[in-house]
């Protein structure tokens, strides 16, 4: 039988937010099925930012096949909305990596995926002959600069320069 052999085994793959579904999150993790990457944003500014563009024009991905996708408006920079918004993402993270406990999983940072190939194929025990189909240049959904992101700037910009943030 063809499908039995090693070389003919595919990967089946989805991506499971941690605002999504807990139920589901809990039968992933429940589940020794499943190899689990843990693909984490270290840019909370632009993980905010796109995901409040995500909710205010209501695309959540470009993959629309032949639809054009308008550019999504600027959002207004709330310190204390972003604040709570980082409190949020970062106990959602510690709550999972707990659960996790001595599980075997990857841990991804979004921003590495391009120099990381090599070893998410691993991870997943896929044939490393495909890493050269694999593109680097991913396209993405919303503009790199904060100041294209964000309609008050200016406060975004004091914000930023009292907690480190990134002004670009």
């Amino acid at each position: 039988m063809l499908e039995a052999r090693d070389e003919c085994k595919g990967v089946v793959g989805f991506k499971l937010m941690l605002h999504h579904d807990p139920r589901m999150i809990d039968y992933i993790l429940a589940s020794t099925d499943w190899q689990i990457i843990v693909l984490e944003r270290s840019d909370r500014i632009a993980q905010w930012t796109s995901m409040a563009m995500a909710k205010a024009t209501g695309e959540w991905s470009l993959n629309k096949g032949s639809a054009v996708i308008m550019p999504a408006p600027k959002i207004t920079f709330e310190p204390k909305n972003f604040e709570q918004y980082c409190f949020r993402m970062t106990a959602k993270y510690e709550s999972l990596y707990y659960r996790l406990g001595k599980r075997d999983y990857l841990k991804l940072i979004s921003e590495e995926i391009d120099d990381r190939y090599r070893e998410i194929l691993e991870f997943l025990q896929v044939d490393l002959t495909v890493i050269d189909q694999l593109s680097s240049i991913r396209e993405r959904q919303n503009a790199r600069s904060m100041r294209d992101r964000i309609a008050n700037y200016d406060t975004y910009l004091k914000y930023a320069s009292r907690h480190s943030l990134r002004v670009v």
